[in-house]
């Protein structure tokens, strides 16, 4: 029966299955794993293609983490990272459920980013 599901499966498919089952074995740069346990849809997509070389949007990477059942935090709203980006972030390595504050200060402390999540001026 799983013969037949991965059969089913477009590559994209595959991959996200294969990170379900093992992110240390998919989310590699040459020899060094990455250990981050929260990621944007963007950087996933830049894991899967590298070159840039499919023609995969970060939606579209999102609908197939969905699909699959990667959870993202926060019940799905977007965070304001450190880098000053606001996105959704998925709990590739899953843990205890995040608030939008706890999930931007852990991204920005996984990366080495300095402040965490950015403050409202008014």
């Amino acid at each position: 029966k799983r013969r037949m599901v991965a059969i089913g499966r477009s590559d994209l498919g595959e991959w996200v299955s294969s990170l379900l089952m093992a992110p240390d074995a998919v989310l590699r740069n040459g020899a060094v794993v990455c250990p981050w346990r929260l990621w944007t849809a963007d950087e996933l997509k830049a894991m899967y293609d590298p070159d840039g070389q499919r023609k995969l949007t970060p939606n579209g990477m999102s609908r197939e983490l969905a699909r699959q059942g990667i959870v993202r935090v926060a019940d799905g709203s977007s965070c304001a990272l450190a880098n000053g980006k606001v996105a959704p972030l998925w709990d590739i390595r899953g843990g205890a459920p995040l608030t939008k504050e706890k999930a931007a200060a852990l991204y920005a402390e996984e990366r080495g980013l300095a402040g965490g999540a950015k403050k409202k001026k008014f």
